[in-house]
């Protein structure tokens, strides 16, 4: 998607997740805090990102799986 414009940002989530070196959790349908946790720090993360480039001239695209509700809705708010 971010390829069809002239100025644009592909921001891949799980490559967010893949700086934690020790202690990542990644999403799993069962309910882990932890994980869950980490879902909103890569999520704020990603949209933190976006601004950096949409401040410099950049279409951001997220590339992320949404996997609850909650996760899904603090987008929407962004």
């Amino acid at each position: 998607l971010a390829a069809r414009f002239a100025a644009s940002a592909h921001i891949e989530v799980d490559a967010l997740q893949g700086l934690i070196v020790n202690g990542g959790r990644w999403p799993s349908p069962e309910r882990d805090e932890e994980a869950d946790r980490q879902i909103f720090l890569r999520a704020r993360n990603a949209c933190l990102l976006a601004d950096s480039f949409v401040a410099a001239g950049f279409l951001p695209v997220i590339d992320d799986v949404v996997v609850r509700r909650a996760h899904l809705d603090f987008y929407r708010r962004r």
